[in-house]
């Protein structure tokens, strides 16, 4: 069965660094690899709340959208289509500690060229250089 969905994802700034985590996923071509936090829009709410929401669950904090108009990607995988909606985030409290849920091992404040260095999702580089 083929899936699509839509995803927002939280490009989190501070100074000239973004925040990743690392993520664990059972797609092997995914586990272990620098990603953008965020994940998929819920039926019924809109990118804005799904956004928010996927990053309290995730990193258990709380953030700014900074521009209302998010960059667009489209992934392909072999079953999935994922239309990234890509916002561009500050924390609302830098003091704000990250607590990580079950889907990332590590969190970590990089620039561009940091993540560069790294091995990262597909789209991850492009993403963050379009913000």
């Amino acid at each position: 069965m083929n899936y699509f969905q839509p995803v927002a994802l939280a490009v989190i700034k501070k100074k000239d660094e973004y925040l990743f985590t690392l993520r664990v996923d059972t797609y092997k071509d995914l586990n272990g690899k620098w990603q953008i936090p965020g994940g998929g829009v819920d039926f019924g709410e809109t990118p804005i709340e799904a956004l928010h929401r996927e990053v309290r669950e995730e990193l258990g904090i709380e953030v700014t959208v900074l521009q209302e108009n998010p960059q667009v990607k489209t992934i392909m995988r072999k079953n999935w289509q994922g239309i990234l909606l890509c916002y561009l985030c500050e924390m609302k409290d830098t003091t704000a500690k990250i607590v990580l849920n079950e889907e990332a091992t590590e969190w970590k404040w990089m620039s561009l060229e940091e993540l560069r260095a790294q091995e990262s999702i597909p789209g991850c580089v492009d993403m963050v250089e379009k913000m």
